[in-house]
């Protein structure tokens, strides 16, 4: 038995699949009743890319076999390679059943938790992989970092921070990439000021690479330090001029400062360098309605309108302003546009509400009281439903 393996294995590992194969058929009809050989042939054809085929083969291994719990690693491996995470989630909990101090085991339950986005549990298998006692320099790396990962997209960038100034042991010995994500963390726990300790130094130095740019100048504007925030994102966008990023932070930035002009501009930027950018459209669309001259506004109304952005807060926007310069056809498409998606938000209900009655379209108000019998039960909307008839009376 252990000739015709060896021999088939050494084939298969050089990428002679099919004289692999054909070895471990002849020892199979030597030795028919070994299940080692369903073990080599089902990962063989899984090594073939034949996933279906050697499924068949691992299942032909019997529970009570000693071979039976590597068939469960192999299935689960090839279950995932189907993108049938749910069954190989089963084989792996049925290994990890049979052996529950693997840490192999531990190691591709973790995984493909971290695969699927369950951090929560992700992090729990890491954690009880980093606490055995000999596990490779490798798979310890592999697992703090991904352990690490975990933490910080569960949101737990507390936690993050910690493992992180532990397993580094001293700030000032981080690599950059450590205190970029540490810097990362400290701005989502809302310490600026730690954020721009750890990246200020870096930039100065020249060393700061310029995806970090955003978050030091965010930092930098959190703390009131807006021209420097400004230096750096002009620096950023001197680099890169074409990230719609950069530009949208500095918009951002000239908005909060009341730079309205300036805003408008780079939102504009950022909408020429990804037309679909919703956030800028709405931005734009905000500021039309409220700051900008009636051109200008329906300008920028009818540039989202073209673009159908399929995002109802811009149809709404827009809504207000064909409303406001007395464009009704395009008010009431846009209003309909966003109704679907906003018919359970009162604010926008008492515009569309108030709209339809402006308008005097009594018939289609009162099909649509009819059919929303639940908005005079809303306490938000009793008194503004009131005035309304009030106003129609």
């Amino acid at each position: 038995i252990e000739s015709y393996a060896q021999v088939g294995d050494q084939f298969q590992q050089i990428g002679y699949l099919t004289y692999a194969k054909t070895i471990f058929e002849e020892g199979q009809k030597e030795f028919p009743n070994e299940s080692v050989w369903q073990l080599l042939l089902g990962e063989l054809l899984m090594d073939d890319g034949q996933y279906e085929e050697g499924i068949d083969h691992l299942l032909e291994i019997p529970k009570e076999d000693p071979l039976y719990l590597q068939a469960l690693l192999s299935l689960a491996d090839a279950y995932q390679m189907l993108s049938l995470p749910e069954v190989a989630l089963v084989k792996l909990n049925e290994a990890k059943q049979l052996a529950p101090d693997q840490v192999v085991i531990t190691y591709a339950l973790a995984e493909l938790a971290f695969q699927q986005g369950d951090f929560s549990k992700a992090r729990y298998y890491y954690a009880d992989i980093m606490a055995h006692p000999d596990l490779s320099p490798s798979l310890q790396e592999t697992a703090q970092e991904h352990y690490q990962y975990a933490l910080a997209a569960d949101g737990q960038f507390d936690q993050a921070a910690d493992f992180l100034n532990h397993k580094a042991k001293d700030q000032n010995k981080m690599t950059l990439e450590e205190k970029t994500q540490l810097a990362f963390y400290a701005y989502q726990e809302k310490d600026y000021a730690l954020t721009r300790q750890l990246l200020a130094p870096l930039y100065e130095e020249g060393r700061l690479p310029v995806k970090w740019f955003v978050l030091l100048a965010k930092a930098q504007g959190a703390l009131g330090e807006e021209e420097m925030a400004f230096r750096i994102l002009n620096e950023a966008i001197d680099r890169d001029p074409y990230s719609s990023v950069l530009y949208n932070e500095r918009a951002n930035l000239n908005e909060q400062l009341g730079n309205l002009e300036a805003a408008k501009a780079d939102y504009e930027e950022v909408i020429h360098l990804d037309p679909e950018a919703v956030m800028a459209h709405r931005k734009l669309l905000g500021m039309a309605l409220d700051n900008f001259e009636e051109e200008d506004a329906l300008k920028v109304a009818n540039q989202a309108e073209k673009l159908d952005l399929a995002d109802s807060s811009c149809e709404w926007l827009a809504a207000q302003i064909y409303e406001k310069y007395e464009v009704y056809d395009k008010a009431d498409k846009a209003y309909d546009g966003a109704f679907f998606d906003l018919e359970d938000n009162v604010e926008f209900l008492k515009d569309y509400l108030r709209f339809q009655r402006d308008e005097g379209r009594s018939e289609k108000l009162a099909t649509l009281l009819q059919q929303h019998l639940e908005w005079k039960q809303a306490p938000e909307l009793m008194a503004f439903l009131d005035t309304m008839n009030d106003g129609e009376e």
